[in-house]
């Protein structure tokens, strides 16, 4: 069958259903029109437009989709961390295309029973503003509860009351307990309920480098990205003397900043961007000026679609109803919306066997880090690959032949996976070296090479070994005696530079000699 081409709000060419199917790693049409009229605004920006459509339809789509694993689920939201050059078109995509067309289709869904979204776009908050607040109730009284009863009993002994005005009186009764029962009113933050979250200037969310009043916002952002249906999404904020705040958010977090300063640190160090679909790509200088000169070429000309492209909302809805009437085909049960071939457990093994041979041959240190992020890229190809089984629905004429993932499904969101799999491999492999020329020029490097080489040739025979290899107590020695500095000291920044000794042990000795270069 066709395309329509009014649907999906993409005029240029016509997409065959046959296309898809033969081309299996090729994205499913509605992800390529959504993908081409991104570009239009957002230039270069390809697969952070792919992955915002993704985004959207995985929280459309989250209440009547459940994916098993085996004894656990997971829910079909994707949490984007979007890391990229500033000024590289990171705010249009997310303000012009995806943020607009969201809030259409959330209003048009607004009486839908498996919709209750919002979109939500703040950038400066405190952890104690995203969960919530109390306020005193001036108007608490602690007999609220036996004043009503009272109430209720004068109500009830009344026969001169008619139905009508019982039922006023009741009401009335009702709404002064319970505004009078409670000490504290709660206000619960904005990120309560569900939707899209568009965290843009995400630097300053204090997941990079705590702040003030943000504390514990690395926690916060954990459980968000936990997986609702099993209620493990919920944070408790306890206060002493006051109720506690119990957090309830399924947003789907869109995440965007320039590389801030600290990000090798918390890639490294912190479980939170792990969580993420991340995609961090330092823009080259080529592609900047090829960016500028575009939007220069449109200085003066007046387009015909004018402001975000709102047509684009067309096919998400329809994909919307094909998965409602689906859901409410099997009971209503989440588990059983999508089906699986029994192929697509060996297809999501190979891909992840790709990843791994992706880095078989990169830096230990680089490797250790990406292995960080393995379990949670695998999770999101299953994701994608249960949307793009849905993306695909729109063009099987066959109903029974719909809502069944297949191994090309797998790989298409392989595909999108990967090339943010080997943007990140990229980028930490410039930023180790950055870091390592840091380490060298402002820790003490060459004292301890000059350590090394002096004890290297004062030792005993007893206490080298083959290759270099010098006792590490007399290297850490005679550095504090070149920096003069106590053994604490010499210790804490022998750890700092550890990474740039190789080791050995021998009995319960320890030898070490620095890396050669190209194994640093």
């Amino acid at each position: 069958m066709n395309y329509d081409e009014e649907e999906y709000g993409y005029s240029e060419e016509i997409l065959e259903e046959h296309n898809e199917l033969v081309q299996e790693t090729k994205l499913p049409a509605i992800v390529r029109n959504w993908e081409k009229v991104a570009l239009s605004y957002s230039r270069h920006n390809s697969i952070p437009a792919i992955i915002g459509f993704y985004t959207l339809l995985g929280d459309m789509v989250k209440n009547m989709v459940e994916i098993p694993f085996g004894e656990t689920t997971n829910d079909t939201r994707i949490h984007f961390c979007w890391i990229q050059t500033a000024r590289t078109g990171k705010t249009t995509l997310l303000s012009y295309v995806l943020g607009p067309v969201a809030k259409e289709i959330y209003t048009e869904l607004a009486d839908e029973e498996y919709v209750d979204s919002k979109v939500v776009n703040f950038a400066d908050y405190t952890t104690a503003a995203l969960i919530g607040n109390h306020t005193e109730n001036k108007k608490f009284n602690e007999d609220a509860e036996e004043l009503f009863q009272q109430e209720i009993e004068a109500i009830e002994n009344n026969d001169i009351l008619d139905i009508d005005e019982i039922t006023l009186r009741t009401n009335k009764a009702i709404k002064k307990r319970d505004s009078t029962k409670n000490r504290y009113d709660t206000h619960l933050g904005p990120i309560h309920g569900e939707g899209i979250w568009i965290a843009d200037e995400f630097e300053g969310s204090g997941v990079f480098k705590e702040k003030t009043h943000k504390e514990n916002m690395n926690i916060v952002f954990q459980n968000l990205m936990n997986n609702f249906h099993s209620g493990s999404n919920l944070y408790e904020k306890i206060l002493t003397g006051k109720p506690t705040i119990e957090l309830d958010s399924r947003f789907s977090i869109i995440a965007s900043t320039f590389p801030p300063e600290h990000l090798l640190k918390t890639v490294a160090q912190k479980g939170i961007l792990q969580r993420f679909l991340p995609y961090v790509w330092d823009v080259p200088d080529d592609i900047i000026t090829a960016m500028r000169k575009q939007v220069i070429s449109g200085f003066g000309t007046i387009s015909e679609n004018q402001g975000p492209p709102l047509e684009l909302k067309k096919g998400m809805i329809n994909l919307f109803k094909l998965t409602k009437k689906r859901f409410e085909s099997v009971g209503k049960n989440r588990l059983s919306t999508i089906e699986y071939d029994d192929s697509v457990k060996n297809s999501l093994d190979l891909e992840h066997s790709n990843l791994l041979n992706y880095i078989s041959n990169v830096n230990p240190r680089i490797r250790k880090i990406i292995r960080l992020f393995e379990q949670n890229l695998v999770e999101y190809i299953a994701k994608l690959a249960v949307l793009n089984c849905i993306a695909m629905s729109r063009g099987i004429a066959d109903e029974k032949k719909r809502f069944i993932v297949l191994p090309q499904n797998v790989r298409q969101g392989a595909y999108i996976v990967r090339k943010c799999y080997m943007a990140l491999v990229d980028w930490l492999e410039n930023a180790v070296k950055v870091d390592r020329r840091t380490m060298i020029t402002k820790s003490n490097w060459k004292e301890f090479q000059k350590a090394y080489t002096v004890s290297l040739e004062k030792a005993k025979p007893t206490e080298t070994l083959d290759g270099g290899y010098v006792w590490k107590n007399l290297v850490l020695v005679e550095a504090g005696r070149i920096l003069q500095q106590a053994k604490a000291w010499v210790y804490k920044k022998y750890n700092d530079l550890s990474e740039m000794f190789e080791s050995k042990k021998k009995g319960r000795q320890v030898y070490i000699r620095p890396k050669m270069e190209e194994e640093k």
